[in-house]
Formats: structure tokens, sequence, C-alpha cells
């Protein structure tokens, strides 16, 4: 096991967004959290890793680009909780936390949530930066943010993924329906909100840019796989998009999620 002196550890995954990933860990920063940085170098030309050089504390550098999303982001999960740390952010490399975002979700998931998400707002960076609180206190959700969110690792099984899903699309939210029936305890924090560029860390990677087109294919597998409690997910959490001009990802809002 790895030993770290914090408590929160940020893990992050590019290819070929290293200067996006700098402005990520920049942006996190100004809170003046404490956290250590976990970044997987997903086939980085070595001479692009550079642009990192002090921003991180951990790396794992894989010399060739994994061509599967499900197994990237198990990678990310059991390093994390290899290193002992409580809590984790995982975040893609292509968005800014505004100030103070940071510092709520981990305030908030020391108080006992087990998966805290931000706000997220795709490509508007004026509304990002006009952004007000629509709620004053947090809004338990079944679901998360599928772009970045904070998880209480003690919670998280080692490789929660399903390669199944792989290349890309839908391994977040098959994600969402495990940790749902693991009973974790899911919330949005209006306080926290990203900027999200969308698609940058997978737009240099052709296989999983073409795989999005099986997307129905991967819900029907998830629906026979699941039973009447995938159904009713599937309904309720990821095809209702009610409160996606809310929050910036479809979610459940309601007594189910209390």
């Amino acid at each position: 096991m790895v030993q770290i002196s914090e408590e929160l550890i940020i893990v992050v995954s590019q290819y070929k967004t290293v200067q996006y990933t700098k402005v990520l860990l920049e942006s996190l920063g100004i809170d003046k959290i404490p956290f250590t940085t976990l970044i997987v170098f997903d086939g980085t030309p070595p001479h692009k890793r550079g642009i990192l050089n002090g921003y991180w504390d951990i790396s794992i550098q894989l010399e060739e680009q994994v061509q599967s999303i499900p197994e990237l982001f198990n990678l990310m999960f059991g390093a994390a909780k290899l290193t002992g740390a409580k809590y984790m952010l995982w975040a893609g490399s292509d968005m800014i936390f505004r100030q103070g975002s940071l510092a709520s979700m981990y305030d908030l998931i020391q108080q006992g949530w087990d998966i805290v998400s931000p706000v997220k707002i795709d490509k508007d960076q004026g509304l990002f930066e006009q952004y007000e609180p629509t709620f004053d206190k947090p809004i338990p959700i079944i679901g998360f943010n599928d772009s970045t969110a904070m998880f209480r690792l003690d919670k998280m099984p080692f490789y929660p993924f399903d390669p199944v899903y792989g290349p890309y699309q839908f391994e977040v939210s098959a994600l969402g329906f495990k940790l749902w029936q693991m009973g974790l305890k899911s919330v949005v924090d209006s306080n926290a909100v990203v900027l999200h560029y969308v698609n940058k860390d997978v737009e240099h990677t052709p296989d999983m840019q073409a795989d999005s087109v099986n997307w129905d294919k991967k819900r029907d597998h998830f629906l026979t796989t699941n039973g009447e409690a995938g159904k009713w997910y599937c309904e309720n959490a990821i095809m209702d998009d009610s409160w996606v001009p809310v929050f910036g990802f479809p979610c459940y809002v309601g007594p189910k999620a209390e």
C-alpha cells in the first residue's frame, strides 16, 4: 500500500490533453484543500508528460493507450484505493472547477455522504461564470455526475466498472445502478460547479468514439441482466432528462433517493 499524507486523492487520466489537465489541477488548487494527485498517463507521449511535472504526487505511465474506458477507470479507482486515502475525486481531464467547489464537496463527503456530485455546465463559459446555486441544501439523488464526482473509497469496489460496456459509453450509468443497489448515498452539491469542455479526453481515440453508436445495444444488455430494478433505474435515473437543465446530468430526485 502506498502511504500518503492526505485523506483526499484527486485521480485524473489523460492522453493528449495535458494542457487541460494542468488547468484542471490549477483550478482545484485554488481552494487550498490538501490533496494527493494521481495522474494516469494513458499512452501520453513522453515529451508531453513533462508539461505536468510538479503537478502530480503519484503517476502511472502507460506507454500505450488503453482502448477501453471501463478498464481505464478500473485502474484509476483501484490505484486510488491502494493509496489508503479516504476520499477520491475522480475527474475527466477536460474541465475546470470554480473556486469553492472542491471545498464544498469535501465538506459534504465528510458529513457522511458516499458520493458527492457537482453541477456540470457543458461548454458554456458565460453560464459557468454567472452560475448561482439553485438550492440552499444538498439534494439526495440516485445516480451521479457522469464526468466527475467525489467518492468515499471504503464503500467502493476495487474494480467497480463492468468491462462489458467497453470500449466507451454506458459504463458510468451501469455503475450508478450498481452503487445504488449497494446502498451508497448520493447527493448533488449545488454549491459546486464545473465547466466541462466535453469529450476532449476521448476525441483522439477513434475506437471509443465509434463505439458511441452502440449505446442502445448496451442499454438493452443492461435491461436484460438487471431485472425490474434495472428497468426502473433506466427509466428514472438514465432516460429521464428532466433534471439535466438543473444539474447537467441525468439522475433521479424523489422519495427513493432519501
